[in-house]
């Protein structure tokens, strides 16, 4: 039950980060604010992703360590997505 209420956090967190780059776009915010808000959006949409499929599935100990092997690996995705929305706007 806990692990479902984390996975609800993460994807309304997700959602709010599609609000709030929608809203960034519509009134033309600066560029790196524009990749910070992507760079956030990638990665509550991983961890959503995560929580879901690491955590929700099963609770053995192997999962666990999986779940944040992979929550770094998502967090390195976020950076990579800020940077890319910096260089394309160059």
């Amino acid at each position: 039950m806990f692990y479902t209420a984390v996975f609800q956090f993460t994807l309304g967190l997700a959602f709010l980060q599609i609000l709030v780059l929608a809203l960034r776009i519509g009134f033309g915010s600066r560029v790196h604010k524009i990749a910070e808000t992507v760079g956030n959006l990638v990665f509550w949409i991983g961890a959503s992703y995560l929580v879901n499929m690491y955590l929700n599935s099963s609770t053995t100990l192997s999962t666990y360590f999986a779940f944040w092997a992979a929550i770094i690996i998502v967090l390195g995705l976020s950076i990579v997505a800020r940077a890319a929305v910096l260089i394309s706007k160059r």
